[in-house]
C-alpha cells in the first residue's frame, strides 16, 4: 500500500499536468498506469472485493479499447464504475454505441438465463 500511495501522487501530478496542457494521450498513459498500479498494489489486499471481473472485462474489451484512449476503474474499483477517455466526439459516439451493444448483450443473456431457469423450475415441479 505504501508503494501505491507514493506512486499515485506522482501519477496524479502528471495527469493534472496533461490536463492543463490538453494532452489527452499523456492523460491516457497516466490513467493506464494508475489502473495497473491499483491492480498490482491494492487488489491483492482484498481479492474478494477488488478482483472486479466485470470491470476488467470491460477494460480489456477490444472494441472498446479500439475506440478510446484509456479505460480505468474509478471509485472503490469493485465492479462499480469505469472512466473512459476519448480523443474526440467521433470516438465518444463509437464508445457509446459499443456500451449500448454490450448492455443489450447482457440484457439478452439475462433474459435467456431467466427464461431457462423458469423452465428448469417447471420441470422440477413436474417431477417432484
Amino acid at each position: 500500500m505504501h508503494r501505491y500511495v507514493d506512486s499515485i501522487v506522482d501519477i496524479s501530478k502528471a495527469a493534472v499536468q496533461a490536463i492543463e496542457q490538453g494532452d489527452a494521450v499523456a492523460l491516457a498513459e497516466q490513467m493506464t498506469q494508475a489502473q495497473r498500479l491499483f491492480d498490482t498494489c491494492c487488489q491483492p489486499n482484498s481479492p474478494d472485493q477488488l478482483a472486479a471481473p466485470h470491470l476488467h472485462m470491460l477494460m480489456s474489451d477490444e472494441i472498446l479499447r479500439s475506440c478510446s484512449l484509456a479505460v480505468k476503474g474509478v471509485g472503490s474499483q469493485g465492479d462499480g464504475s469505469a472512466q473512459i477517455l476519448c480523443a474526440n466526439s467521433e470516438m465518444q459516439n463509437k464508445v457509446m454505441l459499443a456500451l449500448f451493444c454490450l448492455l443489450l448483450l447482457l440484457l439478452f443473456y439475462y433474459l435467456y438465463a431467466m427464461h431457462s431457469a423458469y423452465y428448469y423450475f417447471c420441470i422440477l415441479n413436474y417431477f417432484y
